[in-house]
């Protein structure tokens, strides 16, 4: 019981993700059909923004962006370039639905 009394911010990122994610993945048969084509994008971005936004805080807090072997050295600024890779494309494809 003692582990639930201390507040994790990344358990809390990945609780509210998880909340946005599935139900943009499950309810893609009931959504309007203007929102469909942003459904899956939208889902990545939250998908991509939650691991970043994880590693960012274990790299600043912990000194290790992923677990793992302690001698892989990550710096901050190479996992914010890995978010914006995935993100920029997924940007791109939004973009386009919403001009048409």
């Amino acid at each position: 019981m003692e582990r639930f009394r201390r507040f994790d911010f990344r358990n809390a990122i990945v609780l509210v993700a998880s909340m946005v994610i599935f139900p943009l993945l499950i309810g893609r048969p009931f959504f309007p059909a203007w929102f469909k084509p942003y459904a899956l994008p939208l889902a990545l971005l939250v998908l991509v923004g939650m691991f970043g936004t994880v590693a960012l805080y274990n790299k600043v807090w912990t000194g290790n962006a992923l677990p793992g072997p302690k001698n892989v050295d990550i710096k901050r600024s190479h996992i914010v370039v890995l978010i914006l890779i995935i993100v920029i494309p997924v940007l791109k494809l939004l973009f386009h639905l919403i001009h048409g």
